[in-house]
């Protein structure tokens, strides 16, 4: 019950929002983009206030921010290209929870499959967003970076830009796959991830290589060897995830395509490790346990109050829309069509959550 709750305070709140989105577009045709990217950032950060919040508030999820003491003191000040492994379902909370943390969640942008575009309410927020959708096939894929790159390079905010190479989430048969693609290509195999794809992440950074300007390699590993689903995340389970990420120079990413292509590899083979040792210590290698990344410090993540006020002013306003449809449904007698049409989002909703959640094959 709780759970079909929660996910109609999102549908009515959303709905609103995309509603309200709508009406900054004039702004985007008369080309006063600074006025649109300001209101649609901040209408875009109130549905993303919904994931944070119940991660934190209801679930009780912790993040633990790894990294080096200039990338704390960096990030949020710099635009990047984050580099993310994707593991869990949750991997894409855990990079909001760290982009809210640094005040830069309601500017972020990701590369996403085109199966998100037509998530209800979520789908149509990003749009607006310039998120970057995939279809997986370079000859329709192309011309979709190079307009949305072409949008960024206009672009004088501070932005990231968050990317999974890999394309999908890791399972055993895809990663059984991966290894025979790697093996008949001449690639190293990886033991924890897939092969990432590499024309995205070489178009991109071909493109906005004199826009970004740092590379975030984020590793994302959960305690416990779990695999939670955003199901468990509504339903209040809670989980412990690391977040490790090494900060490097956009202009140390090789230009030429063959050799940035190994670069990423390179970058895969890295994660690996560190995935590696995550899942025999129960921690990422930094500090004393590791020359490399002596000078790494861990943070936890706070609960920040901010997206829990937001929250409860959207489920308020809901609740006060819920009772005047209801009140409305009883005194004209449709009461019948507007349950039909709850249920039918409803539906929809979790029948792209079921799609969404990894399967074991």
């Amino acid at each position: 019950m709780t759970t079909i709750l929660l996910i109609y305070l999102f549908l009515a709140s959303g709905l609103m929002i995309n509603s309200l989105q709508l009406l900054a577009l004039p702004f985007w045709f008369l080309r006063c983009k600074r006025i649109y990217s300001f209101f649609v950032g901040k209408l875009n950060y109130m549905i993303f206030c919904w994931p944070i919040c119940i991660a934190q508030w209801w679930a009780n999820i912790e993040i633990h921010n790894i990294s080096s003491p200039e990338g704390f003191q960096k990030a949020g000040k710099e635009r990047a290209l984050v580099v993310q492994n994707h593991k869990s379902q949750l991997d894409w909370v855990a990079a909001f929870l760290v982009a809210d943390s640094i005040s830069l969640l309601e500017q972020s942008k990701a590369i996403v499959k085109k199966l998100v575009k037509y998530v209800p309410v979520f789908g149509f927020s990003v749009w607006f967003l310039d998120f970057i959708f995939l279809e997986r096939r370079m000859d329709r894929d192309k011309p979709t970076i190079e307009k949305v790159t072409k949008s960024l390079k206009e672009n004088d905010g501070l932005y990231n830009i968050l990317m999974f190479p890999e394309g999908t989430r890791f399972t055993p048969a895809r990663h059984k796959r991966s290894q025979e693609y790697a093996l008949k290509n001449g690639i190293q195999p990886l033991k924890c991830h897939l092969v990432p794809r590499t024309k995205g992440f070489v178009m991109v950074t071909q493109e906005l290589r004199n826009s970004l300007e740092m590379l975030y390699d984020a590793t994302v590993c959960v305690r416990g060897r779990k695999n939670p689903t955003f199901l468990d995340m509504l339903q209040g389970k809670p989980a412990i995830i690391d977040y490790f990420v090494r900060r490097v120079s956009l202009a140390e990413v090789p230009k030429d395509e063959s050799t940035c292509k190994q670069y990423l590899y390179d970058v895969y083979q890295e994660k690996d490790r560190l995935f590696e040792h995550h899942l025999q210590h129960e921690e990422f290698p930094f500090g004393k346990s590791d020359p490399k990344y002596s000078t790494y410090i861990s943070k936890k993540l706070p609960k920040r109050q901010p997206p829990l006020y937001v929250v409860l002013c959207l489920s308020v306003l809901s609740v006060m829309q819920l009772i005047y449809f209801v009140y409305f449904a009883l005194t004209t007698g449709v009461l019948g069509v507007l349950v039909a049409i709850f249920l039918i989002v409803v539906s929809i909703f979790l029948l792209f959550v079921k799609i969404l959640t990894p399967k074991s094959t």
